[in-house]
């Protein structure tokens, strides 16, 4: 992964989630820290979820997460529970297969809440119901993921990236 980034790359991060939120009618801007600011622990929890990620080490990625975990899928469904989450990520690790790099890391004051931005690059393996066909297709997209903390596990993630982006990447 990537170093930490420098004092004004984190500016221009905390600005793009300061935007992004205000869209969506969520004001964070007292929740969020500087990078230099930030646990460490936080940190190393949430940069080992992107790791085993990365490496599509499931047994790893299960061990960041609270047993009660919730994950809102880019699919737009809500699942609840160790064995949901495994399920859709052995899925996702059928369909696609990607690495996430430049990941940025902020968390709150209280250790509670944390966001990732990071460009997710892709290749499209097998098709998922209701989208395009798959044939190796290639993508680049940036990504953001929300996260819940509870018991200094991850107890909440929330993802988004831009759908209409990687429908035209699939599409081309």
């Amino acid at each position: 992964m990537p170093s930490m980034l420098i004092r004004e790359d984190c500016k221009k991060l905390r600005k793009s989630v300061l935007s992004f939120t205000q869209l969506l009618g969520i004001d964070v801007s007292k929740y969020f820290l500087f990078e230099e600011d930030r646990s460490m622990k936080t940190y190393g929890l949430i940069q080992s979820y992107y790791l085993a990620f990365n490496n599509r080490d499931l047994a790893e990625l299960l061990k960041t997460l609270h047993p009660e975990v919730t994950h809102d899928t880019f699919l737009g469904e809500t699942k609840t529970g160790f064995d949901a989450f495994k399920k859709h990520m052995e899925f996702c690790f059928e369909c696609v297969k990607e690495t996430i790099h430049d990941l940025i890391i902020l968390s709150s004051n209280d250790d509670q809440n944390a966001a990732a931005k990071f460009i997710c690059d892709g290749q499209y393996v097998k098709t998922i119901t209701g989208y395009p066909e798959a044939c190796n297709q290639k993508y680049s997209v940036e990504c953001y993921t929300f996260f819940e903390l509870r018991d200094d596990l991850i107890y909440r993630v929330t993802s988004y990236f831009n759908e209409k982006n990687w429908l035209a990447q699939l599409a081309a």
